[in-house]
């Protein structure tokens, strides 16, 4: 009798402690769905209580469902484009959850096109704007991945570091460089007087935007017939943060890279940075180096006034090693260019491109009035070429000066723009002939001097809606 006594006894303390495991052990489950404004379902929708539990992710349909063994907890729900929803939870669950677009995102892309400051899809022109993430996602050593993203625009590098730009087929019977195309940094030409760009001398760390106008839409600018590419350098003016970044990259083939900069941002913005790249190449006689130092500041003097500057030095080398037959190509993919019939080998002829560049421009933008906006901008080059070839040696030294002013009106819907662009530009050319590498007997010389003025105007009324 006794031991039936302890028995049941020694039965109830088990069943006692097996219902409380399993209270410890209770599973609370949560369904709900996610979606946008518009009420469309938000699919691969990210859930994490407390900041560090992954729980899954929305369906198709934006619907989710997970088990957590507390009934109290901060849900986070997030999804690339929108906002990060928090929510503290206390049993229940929304059963519908609504995430709003990421607008801030959505207005990184403004456009300066036309001398605006709007939106993309608010212009009747086909003009794609790349920022800074999309300028270094694809990597910071070259633009071409980045450039190559946007519709009808291909950019090609015949050897690393020598650029070949395209809009909408404009290039297709040039070989190389970037021609019929005005490219503007800041507001101010980057493009000299003769219509030559050395976009090869600026690495996507020197920019902060980067605007594509396709076609005619660039008439404005001149005489970019094929299309203009705006160049910009990010500032926030409203944080006064300073900051120092400092990037290492290597990869195959020799790749190396590294860049350091100083920020400060604010009213008066400053930014200065260096950065050094090499690589050895695909192929023989591939090898290139780029060395640059770029300043930018933006000063604001007064609520009405502000100056910005923008100052490149770029050091830039790289081999070229020549065109192959489809049988050289064939036997080895990887060689340079060998000797046929008069013609020595590019490597014999150390071909290759030596490129100093200094650019240096100032801009000044002054409200005059509430309506009244009159921008101003000033900038000096100087470029020293030297390329040997395997048929010759050309050396050049060009000197540019340009200056472009804007005066823009604006009231209620309507905004005129007006302004005028001249640059003159000074070039020396002496071609001699190759001797391995050395200048041989000058063969031709040219002192060129180039000047190209432009007058705009521009009216713009926007309509109400609907």
């Amino acid at each position: 009798m006794a031991m039936m006594r302890a028995t049941r006894k020694f039965l109830f303390l088990l069943l006692i402690c097996d219902a409380a495991e399993g209270s410890l052990h209770a599973q609370f489950v949560f369904t709900g769905r996610v979606v946008n404004a518009s009420q469309q379902p938000i699919a691969g929708a990210n859930l994490l209580i407390n900041q560090t539990l992954p729980v899954g992710s929305t369906n198709a349909d934006g619907r989710f469902r997970f088990e957590h063994s507390a009934s109290t907890f901060q849900l986070s729900i997030s999804h690339v484009g929108f906002v990060t929803l928090v929510l503290n939870v206390d049993s229940l669950l929304p059963a519908l959850i609504v995430l709003q677009r990421n607008t801030p995102l959505e207005e990184e892309a403004v456009v300066y096109a036309f001398e605006g400051n709007g939106h993309s899809r608010n212009l009747a022109a086909a003009v794609t704007v790349l920022t800074k993430n999309d300028l270094q996602r694809l990597g910071t050593g070259s633009l071409v991945a980045a450039v190559n993203t946007v519709p009808g625009v291909k950019m090609d590098e015949r050897s690393p570091g020598s650029y070949r730009l395209s809009i909408r087929g404009n290039l297709l019977r040039s070989t190389f460089g970037v021609r019929n195309v005005k490219v503007y940094w800041n507001g101010i030409p980057f493009t000299d007087a003769s219509g030559n760009t050395y976009l090869n001398q600026v690495s996507p760390e020197n920019l902060g935007s980067m605007e594509v106008l396709k076609g005619p839409s660039g008439s404005m600018y001149g005489s970019g017939t094929g299309g203009v590419v705006l160049l910009g350098t990010g500032r926030n003016a409203t944080d006064t943060g300073k900051h120092v970044d400092v990037k290492v990259t290597g990869g195959s083939y020799g790749l190396f890279s590294a860049s350091a900069a100083y920020e400060k941002q604010g009213p008066q913005a400053t930014r200065l940075s260096v950065s050094h790249q090499q690589a050895d190449g695909y192929r023989q006689h591939t090898r290139m180096r780029r060395d640059v130092a770029h300043f930018t500041g933006s000063y604001r003097l007064s609520a009405k006034h502000t100056v910005s500057t923008n100052i490149l030095y770029s050091d830039l080398f790289y081999q070229t090693p020549g065109g192959l037959t489809a049988a050289e190509q064939s036997a080895n993919p990887r060689q340079a260019r060998p000797a046929a019939g008069a013609f020595r080998s590019a490597v014999t002829q150390q071909a290759a491109v030596y490129l100093r560049t200094i650019y240096a421009g100032v801009s000044s933008a002054f409200t005059l009035r509430e309506r009244w906006k009159w921008t101003t901008g000033l900038y000096g080059s100087g470029t020293d070429f030297k390329n040997p070839t395997i048929r010759n040696y050309e050396k050049k030294s060009e000197k540019g000066i340009g200056a472009r002013s804007v005066l823009q009106y604006k009231h209620r819907r309507f905004t005129g723009t007006a302004g005028a662009e001249l640059q003159q530009g000074y070039f020396n050319t002496d071609v001699f002939g190759n001797d391995a590498g050395r200048q041989d007997t000058l063969q031709f010389n040219a002192v060129i001097q180039s000047r190209q003025a432009n007058i705009f105007a521009q009216a713009e009324v926007m309509l109400p809606k609907g």
